[in-house]
C-alpha cells in the first residue's frame, strides 16, 4: 500500500514567493507541499541519523518519517521525479516539509528556484527496530562456547559474535514486544543479568524484500535497523 504524504523542504529561493501560485490546487492539500534543498554549507557534516551528509547522494531531511524511509518526490508543475532516502531531520521552515540533497534537487529540476511544489509517495517504510540481549563477553572462547551450549540445550536461540579479541554471546534479534518472553526464558535458565541493545545491521542482514532500485536508494535499510 502506497502512502501519500505532505511534502516540502528547506532552502529558500530569493526569486520565488510560495504564495504566488498553487500549481496543484486540484489535488487534496494533504498530499502536497513545498520542497527545498540544502547543499555545500552542510556537506560533510553529520546528519541526524549519524551519517555524513553527502550533497551528491540521493537523500533528504524530513521532520518525522523514520530514518531510511524511501520517498519518491514528484514535481507538480513538471514531469520530473526523484527517489530519496530519509537520513536527516528538517526542514525547520513552517511552510516546507522536506529538504532534498543538492543532487536530488538537481534531478528534480529545482536548483535555480530553490523551492518547488511537490507530492510525496512513500515507497518503503523501515520495519520497527529489533533488539538483542548480550549475555556475556569473553576472551576465552571455551567460556563463550560453554554458555552458548548451555542455553542452546534449553532451546534458547543464541549465537556468538567476535569483535576484535572479544567473543560476545547474544540472543537472536527480536522485536521489543517479544523481549519479555525471551527474558523469562533466560531467568528460567538461571541468567539474571544482560545488556539490552538495538541490533546492528550486520547482526540482522539486508531485507531481501527490497527491489534492486529501492535497495540502491535504501542501502542502510535492514530487517532490524540500528537507527530508526
Amino acid at each position: 500500500m502506497v502512502f501519500l504524504l505532505f511534502a516540502a523542504l528547506g532552502a529558500a529561493a530569493q526569486d520565488m514567493d510560495p504564495t504566488q501560485k498553487d500549481p496543484a490546487a486540484e489535488l487534496p492539500p494533504a498530499t502536497i507541499g513545498w520542497a527545498s534543498w540544502y547543499g555545500w554549507q552542510f556537506h560533510g557534516r553529520t546528519t541526524a541519523n549519524g551519517e555524513t551528509y553527502d550533497m551528491s547522494a540521493m537523500t533528504a531531511a524530513h521532520r518525522t518519517l523514520p530514518f531510511d524511509t524511501v520517498v519518491r518526490v514528484f514535481l507538480l508543475d513538471g514531469d520530473s521525479n526523484v527517489t530519496v532516502r530519509i537520513n536527516d531531520r528538517g526542514p525547520f521552515v513552517n511552510d516546507r516539509i522536506i529538504d532534498l540533497s543538492r543532487s536530488a534537487a538537481e534531478t528534480l529540476g529545482m536548483l535555480r528556484t530553490g523551492i518547488a511544489y511537490v507530492r510525496l509517495e512513500i515507497i518503503v517504510i523501515p520495519p520497527p527496530p529489533r533488539y538483542v540481549l548480550q549475555l556475556g563477553a569473553f576472551r576465552d572462547r571455551g567460556n563463550a562456547e560453554s554458555l552458548l551450549g548451555r542455553l542452546s540445550s534449553q532451546k534458547i536461540s543464541v549465537r556468538m559474535e567476535i569483535v576484535g579479541d572479544i567473543i560476545r554471546v547474544v540472543t537472536e534479534p527480536k522485536r521489543e514486544d517479544d523481549l519479555p518472553a525471551v527474558e523469562a526464558e533466560l531467568r528460567k535458565a538461571g541468567i539474571r543479568d544482560w545488556l539490552r541493545r538495538r541490533a546492528t545491521p550486520k547482526e540482522c542482514g539486508k531485507d531481501p524484500s527490497l527491489s534492486n532500485e529501492d535497495a540502491d536508494q535504501s542501502k542502510a535499510r535492514m530487517t532490524c535497523p540500528e537507527i530508526v
